[in-house]
């Protein structure tokens, strides 16, 4: 496999708010705790700090939420070791999705353990453990439903309501037989390993499988935080959120100075960030009168009943958008969150609700970004004699480049034609005047002769560019499906299959979310 990077700023087209961050902007300074870059990890680390009987909760539930999943070796240890004040965590989260969704729900896990793997060669007396939140109170099925392979979309379709991660995954087994004919005979690995994820009781417990296979030997732990043990770790927040409300203002006014400084904004609190979850139902609680309630249900509780479920069952509980990375912040030992654009631009607006709270905020650190190049591809490229990241340029100037129309122009043959004849007749015409007729005509005609053959060079080019712009365009519907980027749309395990089971480590190897680099990998 061959590896090239460059930087993403030059390629990517970032909105102007993560532009700025990755410039380290001083202008986004109120927003956050540090920029990204090594050195600013060691006041991180000072002001971050957890309690014996903390870190003794969230080791204790790991450990339980593995008892059936055959944690590696390098899993079991940072489980233990999460006990230890010297120890820290790098986080990312993401969606439940069907065989793990696009191609980069792999690269934010393999950024979360580059960057855990930088900061203890840095920090060598600490422990840094990579953390991946299981998203599993998420609601959003339509979102985490299907998987593109080939560029054929599976879809699971299912008549559960309410979070993702408590659903039957039986079903699914249908589109496991599916993807097996798409994939074909070479896939077996592939195929045994979902069908074995897909026969346990869950979303959930599926998806811990599948990653838990996939980089359990890096020891990135998973973390389901939908456990009533955790969430009496976060109660007290979830209580001021009910009683007082107070996100929504400490939001609302990050939100306003983001938008003074020029900036759009992610998203918007609500009176209450908080979900009422239960069996096959996660809705918004809202407050009126005397009485919250759950909507479009016949929910609703006085204050005193609530307190008393947030008491006996926080896990009744869920925090929203604006909620869960403070509760994710709370319950771990955390450095750095590893996000998208998108989630990067929403926790810049959280800053001040971490302060309310007294909660130290956490480096944002964006994840890396590839594109894999396979053979196939790669001799097509050459073929029509561009570079993988001349596919990132914009696409009128690639073709306008691709058309030259100079290689058939025989201006300068032309120009030394008129030039030959306006001597040819010069001379004629001073033998005798009556000849400088016939030689200005015979020059005309030999100069139509030229531009007739301009003319058919011309045309043969233009119809050996049309071939090219044919392969160029089918090439960016590939590699930029439906106009995105590879990553937002391709499954990983296609790309597996055809590049071998080093991708992982290759990818690995290369990445480092704190260089902005773009990383190109092709099967050559």
């Amino acid at each position: 496999m061959q590896v090239d990077q460059f930087p993403s700023s030059d390629l990517l087209h970032f909105d102007k708010l993560i532009q700025d961050y990755l410039a380290k902007n001083e202008k986004l300074s109120p927003f956050i705790s540090h920029f990204p870059s090594i050195e600013n990890f060691r006041p991180v680390i000072a002001g971050k700090q957890l309690s014996t009987s903390h870190r003794r909760i969230l080791s204790d539930v790991l450990t339980e939420q593995y008892r059936n999943h055959h944690p590696s070796a390098a899993v079991s240890e940072n489980i233990d070791l999460l006990r230890e004040e010297k120890t820290f965590t790098v986080t990312t989260g993401h969606q439940l999705c069907l065989f793990t969704g696009p191609l980069y729900f792999i690269y934010k896990m393999l950024s979360t353990i580059k960057l855990s793997r930088s900061l203890k060669k840095s920090y060598p007396d600490l422990n840094i453990v990579p953390v991946y939140w299981l998203a599993s109170e998420d609601h959003d099925f339509d979102e985490i439903n299907h998987a593109f392979f080939y560029g054929k979309k599976l879809e699971w379709h299912t008549e559960e309501k309410g979070a993702v991660g408590p659903m039957d995954v039986t079903t699914v087994l249908l589109l496991v037989d599916e993807l097996k004919l798409l994939l074909g005979n070479d896939a077996a690995s592939i195929v045994d390993l979902l069908r074995s994820a897909y026969t346990l009781k869950d979303l959930s417990n599926a998806t811990r499988h599948i990653v838990n296979h996939l980089f359990g030997k890096y020891g990135l732990v998973i973390l389901d935080a939908n456990h009533p043990g955790l969430k009496g770790l976060f109660r007290h927040v979830m209580k001021d959120e009910l009683f007082h409300g107070s996100a929504y203002e400490a939001v609302s006014a990050s939100s306003a100075a983001l938008q003074m400084a020029g900036y759009k904004t992610q998203v918007n609190p609500r009176g209450i960030n908080l979900f009422y979850h239960d069996e096959n139902l996660r809705a918004r609680i809202e407050r009126s009168g005397d009485k919250w309630k759950v909507i479009d249900t016949e929910l609703a509780f006085s204050e005193s009943e609530l307190n008393d479920l947030l008491n006996s069952h926080p896990e009744k509980f869920s925090p929203n958008v604006i909620m869960r990375p403070l509760y994710q912040e709370t319950i771990l030992p955390n450095l750095a969150y590893i996000g998208g654009p998108g989630e990067l631009a929403y926790w810049l607006q959280l800053r001040s609700l971490f302060e309310k709270h007294e909660t130290h905020f956490p480096i944002l650190v964006l994840r890396d970004s590839a594109m894999l190049i396979t053979e196939k591809t790669q001799s097509r490229l050459e073929k029509i004699g561009i570079a993988a990241v001349d596919l990132f340029k914009d696409r009128n100037d690639l073709i306008k480049g691709m058309v030259n129309a100079s290689e058939a122009s025989l201006e300068k043959e032309k120009e030394a034609l008129n030039s030959l004849f306006d001597d040819i007749s010069a001379r004629m015409k001073a033998v005798d005047v009556t000849l400088e007729n016939a030689a200005r005509g015979e020059g005309q005609r030999q100069l139509s002769a030229l531009e007739g053959l301009e003319k058919k060079m011309l045309k043969a080019l233009k119809a050996k560019e049309d071939t090219r712009i044919q392969q160029l365009e089918k090439l960016m519907t590939e590699l930029f499906p439906d106009g995105q980027m590879q990553e937002r749309h391709d499954n990983f395990f296609q790309y597996s299959l055809q590049f071998g089971e080093d991708l992982l480590d290759v990818l690995l190897n290369a990445f480092d979310p704190l260089a902005n680099r773009l990383t190109i990998v092709s099967a050559v």
